[in-house]
């Protein structure tokens, strides 16, 4: 300012930040289906003998874990005779995307029938072309 000369006098400028901040929960916290639900009683039929190819074996889904170690599907074996089958989450992809058993009874062929199983973070979401009309 023009003609002051003391520094007592000098202006002080005050400035008030106001922010609006919103917290929002983590993705994997914020799940919009019931994926966890819908899994448990799914079913998995696989052809466990390569030589007698018509003979198929059924396992049903007992339960979907999710813990630190990453995803788990188990299944059971629906006569109730004993044997499981338990994939990791990324295993078990490969098992819906390849209509195979993965790495149980040699990798023979499998149908899954159930909710589309979640997607690993290591496989890429897929693409959709771009169509200009």
């Amino acid at each position: 300012m023009d003609g002051v000369t003391s520094t007592n006098w000098l202006p002080k400028l005050q400035l008030i930040f106001e922010y609006d901040i919103e917290f929002k929960q983590p993705a994997y916290q914020n799940r919009p289906t019931s994926f966890e639900i819908d899994i448990v009683g799914s079913k998995l039929v696989t052809v466990p003998d390569g030589s007698t190819p018509d003979e198929k074996r059924t396992y049903v889904c007992e339960y979907y874990q999710v813990d630190a170690d990453g995803n788990k599907y188990h299944f059971v074996r629906e006569d109730g005779e004993p044997g499981t089958l338990t994939y990791s989450q990324s295993e078990f992809w490969d098992v819906y995307r390849y209509r195979t058993s993965g790495k149980y009874f040699g990798g023979r062929p499998a149908d899954y029938m159930g909710p589309e199983p979640r997607r690993p973070r290591t496989v890429p979401p897929p693409i959709t072309p771009h169509h200009d009309d």
